[in-house]
């Protein structure tokens, strides 16, 4: 189990603002179309922002190896971020981090990962359809951008079914009021962490998804900053891929159908915030014939509250389990985040825009009998 101490520092596309409920936001620029900009004027990004995250970790597992028993790493991650619209109704936008690891028992070690690099046309309003590297919109937590998430990590037991983007192409349509958000698409889906053990899967992954908020839309963040009625949201997601699974010396091995199920449900009333989500994966290939099921599910929740006008605190708390391979060799897991969120500048109109969170972390091994812990302090900064 990996459980790290973090300090960090992120920039995104947010601005902060004073605080003032009746402020209006100002859309994104636009590139003339009456001739009067050249090509590489309209190409040029209206929107460019970035994070950094330094971590720091720790980490015990008592049961383990001498070696092993504890460890500490360090590691960083470089985000950046540009938009732009070059003609009307297109957008662009590249999302993409890049980060390095240094740990004192696995070395050093680093990687660059795509969260979203492609475009976006609206053919009329509410619709929008994009292509390129995209997370497939399947589990919330997975769906969430890291920096909006409640904990500094995501859900544990979503990393089980996917992580990261694939390349695809995504319908969406958004009702004007949010109550109602629909996602459909297909994918590569080389992101799926359900494929044959050792194997490349290859094949096309369907998806379809929906969010309903009968009460109003709620905004992409895993908390509740403000004093805001009662809301809340039922969401669903489904995948399908039939393909083929390679072995690692790119023979064809065997045929592979995958069908994925997510169920999650959120709501948020004067700054409590909570969230909750199943998922489920059923495996079958040409061979066995028997399927493989994976399961998981977590809960998380927070409290908002302002001790000062500029400060607020939030204690946070997550509890994940998941089943690997449950008709055969189950392995349960069983996560567990207990933590303290606190926002110094409570006073912007984004709270979240600055944000330190001192967390403990645990996972149990049930049919390995192992156990870790950890402690996670993080610092997180938007502008």
């Amino acid at each position: 189990m990996a459980v790290s101490l973090s300090f960090g520092l992120a920039l995104l596309p947010t601005r902060a603002r004073a605080e003032d409920e009746s402020a209006e936001i100002t859309p994104h620029p636009v590139a003339a179309l009456d001739g009067s900009d050249s090509l590489l004027e309209r190409l040029a990004p209206g929107n460019a922002s970035g994070f950094v995250l330094a971590n720091g970790a720790i980490q015990s597992v008592p049961s383990a190896a001498p070696r092993n028993k504890t460890d500490y790493n360090l590691t960083s991650v470089f985000g950046i971020s540009a938009s732009g619209h070059p003609f009307d109704k297109w957008e662009y936008r590249a999302f993409v981090t890049v980060n390095v690891n240094t740990s004192a028992l696995n070395g050093t070690g680093g990687g660059f990962a795509p969260e979203f690099i492609g475009f976006t046309y609206h053919p009329v309003d509410n619709v929008r359809l994009e292509g390129g590297y995209i997370r497939i919109p399947f589990s919330v937590g997975q769906s969430t951008v890291i920096t909006n998430n409640m904990f500094p990590t995501r859900p544990a037991p979503t990393e089980l079914f996917q992580g990261g983007a694939d390349a695809g192409l995504l319908a969406s349509y958004d009702s004007p009021e949010g109550r109602l958000r629909a996602r459909l698409g297909v994918f590569d889906g080389l992101s799926l962490n359900t494929s044959v053990p050792n194997h490349t899967t290859r094949g096309p992954v369907g998806s379809v998804s929906t969010e309903i908020s009968p009460l109003g839309g709620m905004p992409g963040i895993e908390g509740e900053y403000k004093d805001s009625p009662f809301r809340f949201a039922l969401a669903a997601g489904a995948i399908y891929r039939s393909g083929t699974a390679y072995d690692p010396k790119g023979y064809e091995g065997l045929g592979v159908r995958d069908f994925g199920l997510a169920l999650a449900a959120r709501f948020s009333l004067h700054g409590l915030y909570g969230q909750a989500e199943y998922l489920q994966d059923i495996r079958t290939d040409d061979l066995s014939g028997r399927p493989r099921v994976t399961r998981g599910a977590y809960g998380e929740t927070s409290y908002h509250v302002r001790v000062r006008r500029r400060v607020g605190l939030s204690p946070m708390f997550r509890l994940g389990w998941s089943e690997g391979d449950a008709q055969f060799y189950p392995l349960h897991i069983v996560t567990g985040n207990a933590g303290l969120a606190i926002f110094p500048r409570g006073d912007l109109a984004d709270r979240g825009s600055v944000r330190i969170v001192i967390e403990y972390q645990s996972e149990r091994r049930i049919e390995e009998g192992e156990t870790g812990y950890g402690l996670i302090a993080s610092v997180l900064a938007r502008f």
